[in-house]
């Protein structure tokens, strides 16, 4: 390319001139224009994105990967002696596996003790039972001896002594009605043999009168006439006083029926009684006694057993060991900061980056939190402090929408309980502008409010 003479000698000469002479000689560059131009609009773009674009809203919260029903701690319901241990640490287990088990012992012997009382008073209530029915009492083969032998002396006894009663008593019975009988017949005798002693007393009164006999003769007839009214007038008194006899000799009777009848009833309410109170004891002994085998409430694995071997005494409520759950969802349980928790609500979509599987090359797991705790539980202290947290946190579960996270090159990649995890809770959206100018805000409405 040629350059015109002009523009050539031109440049030679502001070359040779002053810098000012150049200055004003040479024209001025378009370049701080241009640039000037650009950074303005740059500016007005910027305004325009931070006007109009959307930043998401989030709320970090950390935690880690949890059972439905969480891991379930098994606990001894009393105080007592570990003697067998049937599994290890990590070893899955089936629903119901027993895991360990304590000393029966002390359990055994009070069982036994409640079993005898339970069988002697089921055998003292068919005693009862066979005595108001007055049949013999059926021992079974199954009834232990020493005690079937105890209650059936004790049936003989009982029974031997009512007879006895009753034997006794109906013989006064049969004596008293025998006296009767044998009073009546007298009576009835008296009662045909006194009219003629007193018509003899009278046919002897007219002759004396009428001068046939002596007054000595007629005084005798009158005599035994007297003598005979007398004693029918004390038969018959003896005839009620007997018969009163007999009537009191059949209430007796009846009495001691059932007065035996009702002392069997109040045995049979009482013993019933203690019975209900035996089996009440009984079942709770057979439910402590299989508490005594530790199972397992469901299939899952074994953790942090607190004891390896037999012989460790352990007191009630203490954890023995943990079961994590097989084949149940996982949720992530996180812990949400005090200055989130007013802005988090169930139903709010989740992201869920697990700290095992770096999230840059395996993604995250979408989830939605399905609910928040009532009120807040303390911190670590120190984990709190290191991480810049509140001593104070609510508990957040998060349901996630898958149960395995998949790689991008299609690798399935497995979750399990225990992962930490972090959470970003998606709780809306918010302009560029605002959350540049939030700072500003909070410090303009503070400022001028110190001492």
């Amino acid at each position: 390319m040629k350059v015109p003479p002009m523009r050539l000698f031109a440049t030679e000469a502001a070359d040779f001139t002053p810098d000012l002479l150049t200055i004003q000689e040479q024209p001025p560059s378009r370049l701080p224009r241009t640039v000037g131009y650009v950074t303005v609009g740059l500016f007005g773009l910027l305004l325009v994105w931070a006007t109009f674009g959307k930043l998401d809203i989030i709320a970090g919260a950390e935690g880690r990967l949890v059972p439905r029903n969480y891991s379930r701690v098994l606990q001894p319901a009393e105080a007592g002696i570990v003697r067998e241990v049937l599994v290890r640490d990590g070893e899955e287990v089936k629903a119901g596996q027993v895991l360990m088990r304590m000393d029966a012992t002390t359990a055994s012997a009070d069982m036994g003790t409640l079993k005898a009382d339970a069988a002697l008073k089921a055998l003292g209530l068919r005693r009862i039972d066979a005595e108001l029915r007055g049949q013999p009492l059926l021992i079974d083969v199954r009834d232990p001896p020493e005690l079937a032998v105890q209650v059936l002396a004790q049936y003989r006894a009982r029974r031997q002594s009512h007879l006895d009663a009753l034997a006794q008593e109906q013989a006064t019975l049969e004596r008293a009605q025998h006296d009767l009988m044998a009073a009546r017949q007298q009576l009835a005798k008296l009662q045909a043999t006194v009219p003629l002693y007193q018509q003899s007393a009278n046919s002897y009164e007219k002759l004396v009168k009428e001068g046939f006999v002596s007054e000595l003769g007629a005084n005798d007839k009158l005599r035994e006439r007297i003598e005979k009214e007398q004693e029918l007038k004390t038969q018959e008194a003896n005839m009620g006083s007997m018969t009163s006899a007999v009537e009191q000799s059949r209430k007796k009777l009846a009495q001691i029926k059932s007065g035996y009848e009702s002392q069997l009833l109040n045995e049979r309410v009482e013993l019933q009684s203690q019975q209900q109170r035996t089996d009440g004891e009984l079942q709770k002994q057979v439910y402590k006694s299989g508490l005594l085998a530790l199972k397992a409430t469901g299939a899952g694995t074994i953790k942090d057993m607190a004891t390896y071997s037999p012989g460790a005494v352990v007191q009630p409520g203490a954890a023995l060991l943990n079961l994590v759950p097989k084949n149940e969802p996982l949720f992530a349980e996180v812990a949400i900061h005090n200055e989130d928790v007013g802005f988090v609500a169930p139903g709010q979509s989740v992201k869920v980056k697990l700290q095992a599987y770096p999230f840059q090359k395996y993604g995250m797991l979408d989830g939605t939190v399905e609910l928040i705790s009532a009120d807040s539980s303390a911190n670590d202290p120190q984990k709190a402090t290191a991480m810049g947290q509140s001593p104070q946190s609510y508990k957040a579960l998060v349901k996630l929408a898958s149960q395995e996270l998949r790689a991008s090159n299609g690798e399935v990649l497995k979750l399990t309980p225990g992962m930490v995890v972090q959470a970003e809770i998606h709780q809306g959206q918010r302009t560029v502008l605002e959350y540049l100018l939030s700072p500003v805000q909070k410090v303009a409405q503070e400022a001028g409010r110190e001492r």
